[in-house]
């Protein structure tokens, strides 16, 4: 899930700011696939590689064979630095336990650490990590994953199949806590895995079901000789004591930064699942806590990367000296990421937003068009859908355009007709009125307009900024009126973490809302038991339908680009990064340092001279990998 800024996958079971990194092989598309399309469900140990365009450097690395995609760009080259930016601190280091960070689980645990298994973030196949072969039995009722002889921990020892069985005992044990994963694997999974011997494990679901699978990518695996579940929180609190993936936390000064290096005894170096992935000796993260802190650090090129989250910025202010003189490189590049809701939630604790005609009426008030075309440029378009842009979207969906005259009808219907003597409405002597969490100050310009609105209407919105930290708190314990959110992109939903009644009650749960519907309930059962992508998707789009309906979300708006700048000192595949997700918890994993291109930077920008520019535009996701 992505919190207010993205998730390591596909399913929103690892939280943010993602929020997340992904593709094939540069100078050729994708298998054909479709975000949502079910991953091949079989036996699956890499063999022979299918045909596949070379990538045009002389030096580029071998490739060993195997029957999957490349994740990376095989011209990659190991070295360097890159220096990026975040608006948080992690909180924490340990990967499960109460109050994650998603930042932790989405950036650092998959810098640091292995699942078995991991899902192509372009073709949505099915890719080796752990396990370099596994089973699915009885529809995956029955999972069996072998683990590669050659994973080590960064201690020396090998990865064994005692070491799945801990995690997943870590992850259910009570001391340490675990909310999210546990319950999700505890419903699938109510047995802990079994070590059929050194290097095999097997799990077994309670039913038959093709999420068994899928669900098995969100376990990042931890050393059994390093892990006691009575203590684990205290002694993994900061740094791991041994890793297994590319990656080892360097150093740190809590609050400010945070840096990643590289193994060069990284066990999967000249993997096939690796190749052109990881190329940095060294990731520095330092914390900006506004966005306008992070755009003036990087004009003067402290940091390398910028997202430009902003639609004013890239139109009016991407074009400076640097820029023009192709020194700094701006992009606008084509996702395929799924476009799950972005959107204010109601608590549905809170009194006020226990009738569905408050909620509808607040929607129809919600003026949108003036954000859209005020404060986006017409950059982006209203969403309509829980699933917008999917298979899974229900083209039937009730609509909610701003519509003052409608808003006012519902919430008189409500009994909020009488105002006081500010103008706000009253019923039995209690104010419409709520308080709106939010942690960027940067999307302040967005909320103000929508606060006068709801004003003139009579209705009291006051915006309240807190710290990343205050808001995942709240959040998870659900000690709020209004927040804006963002769900990490699942090209597999996840419903019932989201939706079903079970989840509506817990603290640290993903069904922030507090939703409860049995119909809802009832669809994620028949999604879950479906292999039919068509007949998932008739589900989802029942699901859809009665969310509309019901408004535990106020939707907002979507786009199907990403806008970035960069210094340009960078190598990285011709499609940029990972189509299905946000490119600023991805793009490092598939970029490399070009110290060619470092040096012509460094001459150009001494002499004044021109380097060459990029396309603004980058299409190659609309026409590849579909």
């Amino acid at each position: 899930m992505q919190r207010d800024g993205l998730t390591r996958n596909f399913a929103p079971t690892a939280l943010v700011l993602a929020v997340a990194l992904m593709a094939a092989a540069c100078g050729g598309g994708t298998p054909e696939s479709q975000p949502g399309a079910t991953p091949p469900a079989a036996s699956v140990e890499p063999a022979t590689a299918p045909a596949q365009p070379a990538a045009p450097a002389a030096d580029a690395i071998p490739v060993p064979p195997g029957d999957f995609t490349l994740l990376g760009d095989p011209r990659a080259v190991k070295g360097g630095k890159i220096v990026l930016d975040t608006n948080s601190y992690p909180t924490h280091m340990n990967f499960y336990g109460p109050d994650r960070d998603a930042n932790t689980r989405d950036i650092y645990a998959e810098a640091m650490f292995n699942t078995l298994i991991t899902i192509h973030k372009s073709t949505l196949e099915y890719v080796p990590e752990l396990a370099n072969k596994w089973e699915e039995i009885d529809g995956g009722k029955e999972l069996i994953f072998h683990i590669d002889p050659d994973a080590r921990w960064s201690d020396g020892q090998p990865v064994v199949a005692n070491d799945v069985v801990a995690t997943f005992n870590l992850m259910m044990h009570p001391k340490v806590a675990e909310v999210v994963l546990s319950g999700e694997f505890k419903n699938r999974f109510p047995t802990p895995p079994v070590a059929i011997d050194e290097r095999t494990v097997k799990f077994v679901a309670a039913k038959p079901s093709w999420r068994n699978l899928v669900l098995i990518d969100d376990l990042f695996i931890l050393p059994a000789h390093k892990i006691d579940p009575e203590t684990y929180i205290d002694e993994w609190h900061w740094k791991p004591p041994v890793v297994s993936g590319a990656y080892d936390l360097g150093d740190y000064d809590t609050g400010k930064y945070v840096t990643l290096v590289r193994r060069k005894d990284f066990w999967g170096e000249g993997k096939r699942q690796f190749v052109g992935l990881y190329n940095f000796d060294t990731v520095y993260e330092k914390v900006n806590l506004e966005d306008d802190i992070s755009f003036e650090t990087f004009k003067k090129g402290d940091i390398d990367f910028y997202f430009v989250a902003q639609a004013r910025r890239w139109v009016e202010e991407t074009d400076f000296d640097k820029v023009q003189k192709g020194w700094i490189k701006k992009q606008k590049y084509v996702h395929r990421e799924p476009q799950v809701p972005s959107q204010w939630v109601f608590n549905l604790k809170n009194p006020i937003f226990q009738d569905k005609r408050v909620r509808k009426g607040l929607h129809f008030l919600l003026n949108r068009d003036i954000v859209i075309d005020q404060i986006q440029y017409n950059l982006v378009e209203r969403k309509d859908s829980y699933y917008q842009n999917s298979i899974y979207q229900n083209k039937e969906n009730a609509l909610y355009p701003f519509d003052p005259r409608k808003g006012l009808e519902l919430l008189k219907e409500a009994g909020w007709y009488e105002k006081d003597t500010d103008g706000t409405l009253i019923k039995d002597g209690k104010r419409l009125e709520f308080d709106f969490q939010y942690i960027h100050k940067m999307a302040e310009p967005r909320y103000t307009p929508l606060q006068e609105t709801y004003r003139k209407y009579g209705i009291k919105m006051n915006l309240r900024l807190i710290s990343p930290s205050a808001w995942i708190k709240v959040l998870n314990s659900k000690e709020f009126d209004v927040v804006y959110m963002n769900w990490a992109p699942a090209s597999f939903p996840e419903p019932r973490q989201l939706w079903h009644s079970s989840e509506a009650d817990k603290e640290d749960s993903y069904n922030v809302a507090g939703f409860k519907n049995a119909q809802v309930d009832a669809l994620i059962d028949e999604y879950d038991a479906k292999p039919s992508l068509e007949d998932r998707a008739k589900a989802i789009q029942g699901i859809d339908a009665i969310l509309t309906e019901a408004v535990p979300y106020m939707l907002d708006y979507y786009s199907d680009n990403f806008r970035i700048m960069w210094w340009d000192k960078f190598g990285m595949p011709e499609w940029v990064t990972f189509p299905t997700i946000d490119p600023r918890y991805g793009h490092w994993q598939t970029w490399w340092y070009d110290a060619a291109r470092a040096e012509a930077l460094q001459k150009a920008m001494q002499s004044g001279a021109e380097l060459p520019k990029v396309p603004v535009e980058n299409t190659y996701w609309r026409t590849h990998g579909k």
